[in-house]
């Protein structure tokens, strides 16, 4: 599937459009909150330097269609949000969601605002028949948005990813197409 990388994707309050170097500041003040990257299978960065992988791993991505990343800002200002990405899974039409939102924007309603609109991007345009997404089981607000969003519960994955060595246990969730 074939993306543009100039197409914005627009919700209420807030725009999704293609990552690029200029969104590093933020991703680094975010990773440099304690505990903000409990939660996430990546670690965070010891340098700004260490971003441009992942950047150009979520560019490379997009360019194959096998994900699709997103930076989300307010549509007035482009305050910097947070991240949102859909990938493909080993599944045919099976897409998987993960998001995140900067600490000091929390508990405003972005999350489930951004997954609302790429949950519809992964329906409407990529032609899902499922999209999954998990949690670690300690992170209560990631579970309300997915629950918000219209996600139900499909059980705990013990080995959800590792984190300093040990195994997250994750709730995992699922949504398929209206």
């Amino acid at each position: 599937m074939k993306i543009p990388t100039d197409e914005i994707i627009t919700t209420e309050r807030c725009r999704l459009r293609y990552p690029t170097r200029a969104d590093f500041p933020h991703i680094w003040s975010a990773s440099r909150v304690p505990g903000f990257n409990d939660g996430m299978m990546w670690d965070p960065p010891s340098t700004r330097e260490e971003l441009e992988v992942p950047l150009k791993n979520s560019q490379e991505s997009w360019e194959k269609g096998t994900a699709f990343s997103w930076t989300a800002e307010t549509k007035g200002k482009g305050e910097f949000i947070g991240r949102i990405a859909i990938r493909t899974t080993d599944h045919p039409q099976e897409w998987s969601l993960g998001y995140w939102t900067h600490p000091t924007l929390q508990k405003r309603g972005y999350a489930t605002e951004l997954a609302a609109a790429v949950l519809d991007f992964g329906f409407t345009r990529l032609g899902a028949t499922r999209i999954i997404a998990g949690h670690a089981t300690w992170n209560d607000a990631s579970g309300k948005v997915l629950r918000r969003v219209g996600m139900t519960t499909t059980g705990v994955n013990p080995k959800g990813f590792k984190k300093k060595g040990s195994w997250v246990e994750e709730y995992m969730y699922e949504i398929l197409p209206p």
